[in-house]
């Protein structure tokens, strides 16, 4: 068998051979089996590395961000101040948008006079079309755009689409000429670098869940937990991805993804479990990332699908700033209580302790949801939240929500700095962090 490079590299660079063994069970502990002299000048070209590389990109910030609140909903206005003064947005980057229902849906014709038009217009009149990269919409301003027909077009014949979600179109404010019969490609997706302008799009996302209220305070509770929860990411916690063995055909693609992922992140030293049997993963603790089929998995645990259900809690418990991607049609379909019964809902996702999600409005199809392989490697890597899911999704315009703060961005302990190191040295096979397939 052909000697691993890493091995190679070490007696050229080290004059010595490493012990088969390496292992790096977790970010503050570190297990190495092997001779002192490597151990000793891997540590000083870590260090080398992380203080002479190049400076990183300066982070987004308060600057960058577009508030979008709904004058007539009194949710929209409390999360939108709530949000504001925990972030420190700029009064000058706050729109607050009059004349707007307040229920789910809007027509086309009403998100172009009531949303699109005085947004564009307000990020003119302020000079704001090149600072902004971030739009951020509230609970309380419309989430789809329904047909004007008010017709089913849109399962049968994607090229008479006309729905979408308004967080979609939001994007693309600095494109006026786009056909809105299908989905737009998405100039971000795949990339592996800071966004910007130069894109000529707005990453937008929603501060959004369940309106209920218990303490009486005007913010629901999950939204107002959603967003203190991303003030504080974990930097720790354990990948789920939740296969379904019995979808076949088209539909694997789906499990190729998570099979993708599972290596690239086991090789940046992350906890990774990975389940490829029938079983519809419960009972983890510390999730930080979380990629199933929901209620399309076909041993899913029934209605409401997340939770406490029959004795087991799905898919577990959370850490703060866990992200989420689940390949249902409609996840995103509404974000209130009382949203007839269905498939299975980004907002229980949110209320059980997720920080961040993506769902979708109307129909997607698998391909146009957002790929766990990008998704988690970008936000591992310390990409925030908008740039992590929106380089995972291929099209804009389209049906897709995602929920969460977009500055939210986890910054690597001092210890993961040497996994990653390490990794860089092509030791990614050697150095892995908990990994549990099934």
């Amino acid at each position: 068998m052909e000697e691993h490079p890493a091995r190679k590299l070490q007696a050229l660079i080290f004059g010595c051979e490493a012990e088969d063994k390496v292992i790096i069970p977790g970010v503050f502990r570190l297990e190495v089996k092997m001779k002192k002299l490597f151990l000793a000048v891997s540590l000083v070209i870590v260090v080398f590395i992380s203080f002479f590389s190049p400076a990183p990109v300066e982070a987004a910030g308060p600057d960058d961000v577009l508030l979008v609140i709904n004058n007539s909903s009194s949710i929209s206005r409390n999360i939108g101040n709530y949000y504001q003064t925990v972030r420190g947005i700029p009064e000058a980057n706050v729109v607050r948008l009059n004349n707007l229902t307040t229920g789910e849906a809007i027509s086309r014709s009403g998100y172009n006079t009531y949303i699109k038009t005085p947004v564009w217009n307000y990020l003119n009149d302020h000079g704001l079309t090149t600072q902004i990269k971030y739009i951020v919409t509230t609970k309380g301003v419309p989430l789809k755009i329904s047909e004007e027909d008010n017709s089913n077009n849109n399962i049968n014949s994607p090229s008479s689409w006309d729905r979408a979600s308004v967080d979609s179109e939001l994007t693309l404010l600095r494109n006026s000429n786009y056909s809105l019969g299908s989905w737009y490609s998405n100039p971000y997706a795949g990339k592996d670098q800071p966004f910007d302008s130069s894109f000529n799009i707005y990453l937008t996302t929603r501060l959004t869940g369940y309106e209920t209220d218990n303490d009486d305070d005007g913010i629901p509770d999950d939204v107002k937990a959603l967003i203190d929860r991303a003030q504080n990411p974990s930097r720790t916690g354990t990948f789920v991805l939740d296969e379904d063995p019995t979808k076949t055909g088209g539909y694997a693609i789906g499990n190729d993804w998570m099979d993708s992922a599972d290596p690239i992140l086991t090789g940046l030293g992350q906890s990774v479990y990975h389940d490829e049997t029938n079983t519809f993963v419960s009972d983890q603790t510390d999730i930080l990332g979380y990629a199933s089929w929901g209620s399309n998995d076909a041993h899913d645990a029934g209605a409401p699908y997340y939770g406490e259900i029959g004795g087991k809690v799905y898919p577990g418990s959370w850490v703060n700033g866990a992200l989420t991607t689940t390949y249902v049609s409609s996840n995103g379909r509404s974000f209130n209580s009382s949203a007839p019964a269905g498939q299975s809902l980004v907002a229980d996702l949110i209320h059980e302790g997720a920080t961040g999600s993506v769902g979708n409005t109307y129909e997607p199809y698998l391909w146009a949801m957002a790929h766990p392989d990008i998704l988690f490697p970008r936000y591992v890597n310390s990409y925030n939240l908008a740039e992590s899911y929106y380089m995972s999704l291929d099209y804009l315009s389209w049906q897709s929500v995602v929920v969460g703060d977009p500055l939210m961005t986890i910054i690597p302990e001092p210890g993961t700095i040497l996994l990653l190191g390490l990794g860089l040295l092509g030791l990614g096979r050697y150095v892995t962090g908990r990994k549990v397939k099934h």
